[in-house]
């Protein structure tokens, strides 16, 4: 007997939050500008996705194809991508010190590089501060979109297929 498989949404917004919750963790802990944490964002993402294309196949008693399996993992990530974007959008509104941290934070990179003058560090940093919500917005789709595309057909090629002979389907 088959289950009534997990829609697309439902998947995006449970795979949503959770990203949301370990996001706000990060904030308030004061870890956000810690590179391996927040590149455990991904590996969330991508373990969710996986698991919720194989509930999806499983759901389907397996008789779905790579197709199948790929748009709805992708479809999920569209989801969960917007979700994320409005949050980050949200979050820039109700914190704008996070700006000046991850623009400090970058200030003090570049001068430990000790490749750059000072001048050139302040070009760079005020690029970054006039275009800081568009470049955190298009990295964020750029990378969930990667990682969806990448989890969708990681999980779409794991997921259990038995199709149906066309001549069967309609018995």
């Amino acid at each position: 007997m088959d289950q009534k498989p997990i829609s697309n949404l439902m998947a995006g917004l449970v795979l949503a939050a959770i990203l949301i919750i370990y996001s706000l963790v990060l904030y308030f802990a004061g870890l956000e500008l810690n590179t391996a944490l927040s590149l455990a964002t991904y590996v969330l993402l991508i373990a969710g996705l996986i698991i919720y294309i194989r509930l999806y196949g499983k759901s389907k008693a397996g008789q779905v194809v790579f197709g199948q399996l790929f748009g709805y993992g992708f479809r999920t990530t569209l989801v969960i991508t917007s979700l994320f974007i409005v949050f980050l959008i949200v979050l820039n509104l109700i914190f704008p010190e996070m700006k000046q941290k991850v623009l400090d934070m970058a200030r003090q990179r570049l001068e430990a590089m000790g490749r750059y003058s000072e001048d050139q560090i302040d070009q760079a940093i005020e690029i970054n501060r006039k275009g800081y919500l568009v470049f955190q917005l298009l990295g964020t789709i750029f990378g969930f979109m990667i990682a969806g595309a990448l989890a969708s057909l990681i999980g779409a090629a794991i997921t259990k297929k038995t199709p149906v002979s066309p001549f069967q389907a309609n018995q």
